[in-house]
């Protein structure tokens, strides 16, 4: 796959993976502000799955591949992608330790659950 084909993919990855986070936080900006407390388990639950959803696409092996493939186009250039492939990197590495220990993402999903809070 040529150069411009990854870039593609790898701005439509990484814009999903960023509209699922704005869309935990909007969740989580009704549940603190609006939100009666009696739909709190809901809204919990709804922000969970979203953080998991980010989570997961985040530590995709598919991306990490695209990552890969794409960083001799970021060592060669200086240009606005190769800024972003750098930073798609430097944003998985957090994640990556739990995808090493899944037992942490499931504690902070089931903790946001019981709490009420996405995080």
């Amino acid at each position: 796959m040529p150069s411009e084909a990854k870039l593609r993919e790898l701005r439509a990855r990484l814009l999903e993976i960023c509209d699922l986070g704005w869309a935990g936080a909007a969740l989580s900006w009704d549940q603190a502000t609006y939100m009666p407390a009696g739909g709190a388990p809901a809204r919990a639950r709804q922000i969970a799955l979203l953080g998991r959803l980010e989570h997961e696409r985040l530590t995709d092996p598919a991306l990490g591949r695209l990552l890969d493939a794409l960083a001799p186009y970021a060592e060669e250039h200086e240009d606005e992608d190769a800024r972003l492939i750098a930073v798609a990197r430097l944003r998985r590495l957090p994640q990556l330790c739990d995808r090493q220990h899944p037992g942490r993402a499931i504690l902070r999903s089931r903790a946001a659950r019981a709490s009420g809070h996405p995080k």
